[in-house]
């Protein structure tokens, strides 16, 4: 009876087996012939696509035209260059590539490739397209359909109101990032127009996974903003738009699951961000760049109860007065700060309260004091420092942040007076793990002198002598 019932099990095991997919093949090599000139750049495989998009932390890059060999928990980012020159058979071994996480085109030419393998027999988490060689939009229509978690582009003249269109369709986009349209030229008065200045991004709210949007641009069609604010579900949205006001901004508090907001180079004075009153899940707000913006306006931020960072750097309308509200934001931990040329040390006496900091970005303000170095470690247990650009600071004040801030763990001190003697008291912070110290009166030997103080503990020190 058991030998029966045994041979009966046995069948219907080998039989299930022979209608089963076969393994996907699980190799931890990536290899292509010499010549290939595609950079494997080795990425943990559990990364998200947030944390893909601007990596940290990930191991170099590793050129190929032969062989890269990547750790067990380890996938990689394809990239290619204005130097690749793989063949239609070796682009599809590379998109098929079991351990294939993102593939990023900088400056090359992708018309001999076949897009439509891009992301279609497995989700592809980051693709990255940099000043392609190729504007031929009916290429970049094959990506439809596809699955994509997330995609970046950056001065692509190929997109349009149409392409996105057909985007729509890409299965899990979660981050798109439209980094183009009114690219800056160095040297130039006024940025130059391109595509996306003439979007209406109709195709948006049909995103159903969007939870990211970034757009980078010089205005859009007057619909644009609106169709914006119909992608409910955003969560992160980052506005560079140079002609963007209060007036077109209106609507932006409808977006009621937005956690983190930036609002860049735009023309806002900052009477929009009344919508921002009480709302629920804001955690992070940056206002940078905006020329035009009153100090006077930014209080109602103190209403956003979960407000954790704020980002006001380069803003000549904010003043230390204006920002007193963040005393009374319990929650705030990162605040930046950097280029804020009407800050003063008196008005930011408010400091004093702010006993959850952990981020201090005090860059390029030379009209500073010392005062503010003890106003911020009164209570606060920081654990990053950024001075860069503060003429002010010499041996004295790295003594005070000795004193000030033990916690501390990354310190920026680039382009201060700071010289080796002070330098060398730095070992006493028995926590730090990243120091920068470029363009100071500090020597290679200086820094070679601390490593020896610290050792074994390892600090890494980002150096170019002055």
């Amino acid at each position: 009876m058991h030998t029966k019932f045994l041979c009966v099990l046995l069948c219907l095991i080998f039989s299930a087996s022979a209608f089963a997919e076969p393994p996907v093949p699980v190799t931890r090599d990536v290899k292509l012939p010499e010549g290939c000139w595609v950079a494997v750049l080795p990425v943990k495989l559990a990364a998200t696509a947030t944390e893909l998009i601007a990596p940290r932390g990930f191991r170099g890059i590793a050129q190929t035209g032969g062989e890269s060999t990547l750790d067990e928990d380890e996938g990689f980012i394809a990239i290619f260059e204005p130097e690749s020159s793989l063949t239609a058979a070796e682009f599809e071994y590379v998109c098929k590539h079991p351990r294939l996480v993102g593939i990023e085109f900088i400056e090359c030419d992708v018309s001999k490739y076949d897009l439509s393998i891009v992301g279609k027999d497995r989700t592809l988490k980051l693709l990255k397209v940099w000043s392609p060689h190729c504007n031929d939009d009916s290429k970049w229509r094959k990506l439809a359909g596809n699955s994509i978690n997330a995609i970046s582009l950056t001065n692509c003249e190929f997109v349009d109101d149409n392409l996105l269109e057909s985007w729509s369709s890409i299965r899990g986009l979660e981050i798109l990032s439209l980094f183009q349209g009114w690219a800056q030229v160095i040297g130039a008065r006024e940025p130059r127009p391109s595509g996306i200045a003439a979007m209406s991004l109709s195709s948006l709210p049909r995103c159903a996974s969007l939870t990211e949007l970034s757009v980078d641009s010089g205005d859009l069609k007057p619909d644009g903003y609106a169709n914006i604010w119909r992608c409910k579900l955003l969560m992160k949205l980052n506005l560079s738009i140079a002609r963007a006001d209060d007036s077109r901004l209106k609507g932006i508090g409808s977006l009621a699951a937005l956690r983190n907001l930036t609002i860049s180079g735009t023309a806002i004075k900052g009477s929009v961000l009344s919508e921002l009153q009480e709302h629920p899940c804001l955690e992070r707000v940056e206002l940078s760049r905006n020329k035009d913006l009153d100090g006077s306006s930014l209080s109602v931020l103190g209403s956003i109860p979960n407000l954790e960072t704020v980002n006001f750097k380069s803003s000549p309308g904010v003043t230390g007065e204006n920002l007193a509200f963040l005393s009374k934001c319990g929650r705030l931990r990162h605040l930046a700060l950097a280029n804020c040329e009407r800050l003063t040390s008196a008005g930011l006496k408010w400091l004093l309260d702010l006993v959850e900091l952990r981020t201090l970005v005090l860059d390029d303000n030379s009209q500073l004091t010392p005062r503010v170095l003890e106003l911020a470690g009164y209570n606060a247990q920081l654990q990053l420092l950024s001075l860069c650009g503060c003429d002010w600071v010499a041996n004295k004040q790295l003594e005070d942040v000795i004193e000030f801030f033990p916690d501390l763990e990354f310190l920026n001190i680039v382009g201060t007076k700071c010289t080796g003697g002070g330098f060398a008291k730095l070992a006493g912070l028995k926590k730090v793990n990243q120091l920068w110290v470029d363009n100071c009166y500090i020597s290679s030997d200086d820094i070679n002198k601390f490593k020896k103080a610290v050792a074994p503990r390892e600090v890494h020190v980002v150096h170019v002598p002055r």
